[in-house]
């Protein structure tokens, strides 16, 4: 129990967002039931592909140390 209240206290700003996501998603389920369709899953994944490829690869190399943070 007091290792759930440090976790608590310790991640505060973390969980408020976390919450703040999981209202939002909530919200857009209860709006729209068919965005969590598998076919707009995949759509939304296929769609944005191409920033996710780039991101992950500046993630890596900031994350390498070798922070140079132009795309192209």
């Amino acid at each position: 129990m007091k290792l759930i209240e440090i976790a608590l206290n310790r991640y505060k700003r973390e969980m408020s967002a976390t919450a703040g996501y999981a209202a939002m998603l909530l919200l857009v389920a209860i709006v729209s039931p068919s965005f969590f369709s598998a076919a707009n899953l995949r759509d939304l994944v296929m769609n944005n592909l191409p920033v996710l490829l780039v991101a992950v690869g500046m993630t890596m190399v900031i994350l390498a140390g070798q922070i140079d943070i132009s795309v192209g």
